[in-house]
């Protein structure tokens, strides 16, 4: 099949739609020839479907395939070193550990990516994120009762590197995020009044 025979059908579809249904003024005034159509798929219909699967493959593990009945054994040669690794044992282990931690970074890194300011959320998904990577090194008991920012995280022997990098990397004292979750609806019920008066206060003319 020509690389470029998927695009001349759209040539030969105008006509066909008109002549099959004959009773139908949408398809008597349809036009989408090759350039039209080539133009829906590359600017429309492409960049969704790839934006949907970046973001399922950032929270999901998934797999990669290839057609090599007609590869030579130069091109073949990556997918032989991968064979090799994936033969380890460990590699499953490396996997697992890799989808079992991974989620817990990229939920969080979502929401920088949000085109809609959320400053306002910032605080909670920050104390969310830090609760949720505690739970991978951290005793249930040590969390469980304690405020997420007083949990004595650093007397356990456990990896504690990955929970000590997230405390000292965030903004966990700045005060305009931690007042501005009264603007969050779902938050309002755990706010007061002193949240709204804080901004009212540093930003007074």
């Amino acid at each position: 099949m020509r690389q470029s025979q998927q695009r001349e059908v759209a040539d030969h579809f105008i006509p066909l739609m008109k002549e099959c249904f004959k009773d139908s003024d949408v398809a008597q005034i349809y036009g989408a020839a090759r350039t039209k159509t080539t133009c829906i798929i590359n600017r429309a219909i492409a960049p969704y479907l790839h934006d949907e699967l970046v973001k399922k493959m950032r929270n999901k593990p998934y797999t990669l395939s290839t057609d090599g009945s007609n590869d030579t054994v130069e091109k073949q040669a990556p997918f032989k070193r991968l064979s090799k690794h994936f033969e380890d044992p460990m590699a499953e282990v490396h996997l697992l550990l890799y989808q079992a931690t991974l989620p817990v970074f990229t939920e969080f890194n979502l929401l920088f990516q949000c085109q809609e300011p959320s400053v306002y959320l910032l605080h909670g998904q920050m104390r969310s994120y830090v609760k949720k990577l505690m739970s991978k090194f951290v005793t249930t008991t040590a969390i469980k009762n304690a405020d997420v920012c007083e949990v004595e995280y650093k007397d356990k022997q456990n990896q504690m590197a990955a929970v000590d990098y997230a405390f000292k990397k965030q903004p966990f004292k700045e005060p305009v995020l931690e007042h501005s979750q009264f603007i969050d609806f779902q938050q309002k019920m755990d706010c007061d009044v002193n949240d709204a008066l804080y901004f009212v206060y540093r930003y007074a003319s």
